[in-house]
């Protein structure tokens, strides 16, 4: 698919959002501050819906485009595989190794679901959140780039135009049931009750493949957006009217509807001024473009830190003035995990990502035949 600088942006606000959610306070709900932070600052999982949407639209753009232009799909999946694992694996068996090199106090038994991506599954298991537990949404990325490359390239044409519409149906059936039959309170993080977000953005790059679908969905979010925003609000609002309904378990179908709208403003975005200052914006593009190493450091980050600043407290009694000032050391955590995850990417991860354009989606006589 075409490069859009913009959704580097939008990978920039939802990065910076998850991170804010994890290492910053909740305001209590009833004082000013935890009415504003409530209201308007999204959450952590609305930054995480909006990964999976932004993954299911650009994943499935790349697939269908590969399958109009060759008819070997195992060729196709073979690539996508190698791609796919090219970005990922390298950086993230990285850290693993290196978190256990320095006795990471990972709890018993949880590295076998660490290394094979299945940390959803734990979490479902435990019914609990652990120090690795954020890389939940990275197995099930990884779960979907699984499957989703099967049924887009061997359901035909014909019925393709169903397969979104059912994974957005199929993901809302079931939560319902797992939250509602099964009673698990962390249902949200299976691979298949994320098949909404998922799907929604295959939606949009579906449609985009033909104008009169497309003109067609631009109509949709017409009417839908401002019913998903007012819902939105609605459930923020409840508390404070001694209201919590069942409902809001579905708030990644909503969290996903506003987040294509959002995909869908950064595409069309005409606004020069809008174009050159945020979304083309070089810190917000660069953020973007390290926001993987980003969310994949963060979590287990502040552990190392401590270390690190309480090894240098000892050595350097002078720096415990700077250290204790809490204002400073936040800062200092801020600031050196965007230098990581600024080196990881250009030292490491860039290198193995680039091997991936030696991986073409088209065999070498198609590529002759394009003049590629």
């Amino acid at each position: 698919m075409k490069y859009i600088k913009g959704l580097d942006t939008v990978r920039a606000f939802a990065v910076c959002l998850v991170i804010i959610w994890h290492w910053y306070p909740q305001y209590p709900l009833y004082t000013f501050a935890g009415f504003i932070q409530h209201l308007f600052i999204p959450t952590g999982e609305f930054a995480v819906n909006l990964f999976f949407v932004l993954s299911g639209y650009l994943i499935s753009g790349i697939l269908l485009k590969a399958k109009d232009s060759s008819n070997n799909n195992l060729l196709i999946i073979k690539k996508f595989i190698i791609r796919r694992s090219l970005r990922i694996f390298p950086i993230y068996y990285l850290v693993v190794g290196l978190m256990v090199l320095d006795n990471f106090p990972f709890q018993s038994g949880f590295l076998p679901y660490i290394l094979t991506y299945t940390v959803n599954f734990l979490v479902i298991n435990e019914g609990a959140w652990n120090n690795f537990s954020h890389t939940w949404s990275l197995s099930a990325e990884e779960q979907f780039y699984l499957l989703w490359p099967w049924l887009i390239l061997y359901i035909s044409r014909s019925y393709q135009k169903y397969l979104f519409p059912f994974f957005i149906i199929f993901a809302i059936l079931s939560l319902t049931f797992c939250i509602g039959v099964m009673h698990l309170k962390l249902a949200g993080v299976f691979p298949f009750c994320c098949f909404d977000a998922f799907g929604i953005g295959g939606l949009y790059a579906y449609c985009q493949m033909d104008e009169n679908r497309y003109l067609q969905f631009k109509k949709m979010i017409k009417i839908v957006v401002p019913v998903a925003v007012c819902i939105y609000f609605i459930w923020k609002l409840c508390p404070y009217f001694g209201l919590f309904p069942k409902l809001s378990f579905y708030e990644r179908t909503i969290d996903s509807v506003i987040s294509i709208w959002l995909i869908h403003l950064v595409i069309t975005n005409k606004s020069e001024w809008v174009k050159k200052n945020i979304l083309e914006n070089r810190l917000l593009n660069t953020i973007g473009k390290i926001s993987y190493g980003l969310y994949l450091f963060h979590y287990p980050y502040p552990y190392f830190f401590y270390q690190f600043t309480g090894f240098i407290g000892k050595e350097f009694q002078s720096t415990r003035i700077i250290f204790n000032n809490g204002f400073i050391f936040q800062f200092l955590m801020v600031i050196t995990l965007f230098i990581l995850a600024f080196l990881s990417f250009h030292l490491f991860e860039k290198r193995i990502v680039n091997l991936k354009h030696k991986f073409s989606y088209l065999d070498s006589k198609e590529l002759n035949k394009m003049n590629l």
